[in-house]
């Protein structure tokens, strides 16, 4: 049954179903679509993206010293659990102690989805329940790297200071 056939059926003219059918066939016309992204404005007082993601920098070296591994190790995409231990705790203390820091942030800096970020954080709070030296390893590495993360501060204020006299 060819196009004539359709159209003692249908109604329609060969004509314009042939029409139809070359314009269904041919390949949508290209349409420009420009988003322009306003920045979002930031609130006052907001430290910069950037000194956050710093801190969680020195949370990840801070913890890959600790465990004796490299942080490109520890960001790999390697499972064995001598790599995963050290990740998940450096995501679990990034949350805690880089302030306004959220699971997306960390997730961009660990090379990490959100949810693993927020698995880490379960699984790290679930063992140091179950499993107090390694409640105490954690607590150990959270005062090191506030210790470390205040000497940074402290030299960056300083530097400021001598920048403004």
């Amino acid at each position: 049954m060819g196009v004539h056939g359709v159209v003692s059926k249908g109604g329609y003219s060969p004509t314009k179903i042939e029409e139809f059918l070359a314009r269904a066939a041919a390949p949508p016309a290209p349409r420009e679509v420009v988003h322009e992204k306003k920045p979002r404005p930031r609130r006052k007082g907001s430290p910069a993206p950037q000194s956050r993601i710093g801190r969680v920098a020195v949370i990840q070296s801070v913890v890959a010293q600790f465990y004796g591994l490299d942080v490109d190790e520890m960001l790999s995409p390697r499972r064995q659990p001598h790599i995963v231990r050290p990740r998940h705790v450096a995501m679990y203390l990034s949350l805690r102690l880089a302030p306004k820091v959220n699971y997306p942030q960390v997730g961009r800096v660990f090379e990490r989805d959100h949810t693993t970020v927020m698995h880490a954080e379960k699984r790290v709070r679930a063992r140091m329940d179950t499993d107090p030296e390694f409640a105490d390893e954690v607590r150990k590495l959270s005062a090191r790297c506030c210790v470390v993360l205040e000497e940074l501060e402290k030299r960056r204020k300083a530097q400021m200071e001598r920048a403004f006299t």
